[in-house]
This record gives C-alpha cells, structure tokens and sequence, in this order.
C-alpha cells in the first residue's frame, strides 16, 4: 500500500511539473505575440486614388542602401523606387530603378533589375513602447518568367569595360527577417528600414563561382510619399486594418 502510495505521489508530481511547463510555454507565447502586435494588420491608404507612391533611397549616417554577399558589397546611393495603390491595401508592389552611382569598393557596379519588384506585405504593428505607428512587412522578390536581377561588378571605378563579378537573384518569396515600415503621420509619409536576409542568388566571375543562400539587402531608410494623377500632394496613410 505505502509503495502505491509513492507510486501515486511521485504520478501527481510529474503531472504538476507538466502542468507549469504548459503555463510558461503558455506565457511565452503570449508575451512573443504581444511584442509583434497581437496580430494586428496595416493598411496603407491615401487621400485620394489611384495613389502614385514615390520612393527616395537616403543615406543615414553614412549608410547606404545595397546588397552584401560573402565577400561582395554592392551600394547605390540615390536610388529610386515607385509603386502605386487603387485603393486601401495590406501589400503593394514597389519597383526598384537604381541608379548609375552603384559602386563595390573602388570599382563601378550596375544593378539590372529586367523587370523584378518587390512585393511588400504589412504583417502587424507593435504597441511596446509608445512606437505604435511602427509596422512591420515581409519582402517577396517577384520576376517576370525567365528573368533575374543582375548586379555586376567592374574593375574599373569609371567604365564597364571588364566585368569583374557578376550576381544573379531569382524570384524568392517571403525573405528572412521582417522589414520596418514607419508611418510619419505630420507629412503623410512612410519610409522602410532594416535588413531582408537570406536571399538566394549566384556569384560568378573573377569572384568566384557560388551559390549563395546569406545574401542580405540592407534598407537603411527609403521614404515614401503619395502623389494624385495630376502629381498633387496625396497622404498617405497607415493604421490596423
């Protein structure tokens, strides 16, 4: 009798055990989605539609916006990126056009986007310290059938005469880390931040052959602004849908 008695005792104690694990794991979970809004979705609108959005690449503190490979950093300062919404939406397709002033290190680089754009699609907002007109997006590079982006790189720092390395990145969906969307409601503005991680791409040339799965494009502020057909001031703006 006394051994069933352990037998149960010891039963009754595994259960409570199991029980807190339940409730820690419990906590946990919430808190994790607390921290990424409670699931909340953004909604881009503007003040009138169709909306023209206009994207302006700007340096902050010396950051510039570009691509990094193992071995191979590509920056385009003063590049641009446009898009357009017919009406309120959680996602919406931005095209890249970079400019002529890519570099990698001292050498000149292109970047040939042949038709690619990033499809950007507002998760949830977060309420945690006061920043609750932060949201953040996925990133899908979406490509027309047989086409890529292409970065190439130069030996030369003035002229395309010698490729050094090339870079290909194919159609990807939902990128590795989530991008930051901050709504300055003053000027109707947005701009986009932060790092997409683990994008897929082939090196190729005097750099080295090489799939690539670490590839990271680093979005250090681009800023959006709405503009009307007749290229009028358009508000944009982003709330919990």
């Amino acid at each position: 009798m006394t051994r069933n008695f352990k037998i149960i005792g010891l039963l009754l104690l595994l259960i409570a055990i199991a029980m807190s694990a339940l409730a820690v794991t419990g906590a946990f979970a919430e808190e994790e989605e607390e921290e990424e809004g409670g699931g909340k979705i953004g909604t881009l609108s503007a003040e009138k539609y169709p909306a023209t959005l206009d994207g302006t690449d700007e340096a902050v503190a010396g950051l510039v916006n570009g691509f990094t490979f193992p071995g191979l950093q590509v920056e385009c300062p003063d590049s641009s990126f446009s898009g357009t919404i017919a009406g309120a939406t959680s996602t919406f397709t931005i095209t890249p056009t970079y400019s002529t002033k890519c570099f990698s290190g001292a050498r000149k680089a292109t970047v040939i986007t042949n038709g690619c754009t990033y499809k950007i699609t507002i998760q949830h907002t977060t309420d945690k310290n006061g920043f609750k007109e932060n949201y953040f997006f996925w990133t899908d590079i979406l490509c027309p059938p047989g086409q890529d982006i292409e970065i190439r790189v130069y030996e030369a720092a003035d002229n395309e005469d010698v490729e050094f390395c090339k870079v290909t990145i194919k159609e990807q969906l939902e990128l590795k880390n989530r991008g930051k969307i901050q709504f300055v409601a003053a000027s109707g503005t947005f701009f986009l931040e932060n790092a997409i991680k683990e994008i897929v791409a082939t090196k190729s040339g005097k750099c080295g052959d090489a799939t690539i799965k670490t590839g990271i494009y680093d979005i250090n502020k681009i800023t959006f602004k709405g503009t009307d057909n007749a290229k009028g001031a358009n508000k944009l703006t982003l709330s919990d849908a």
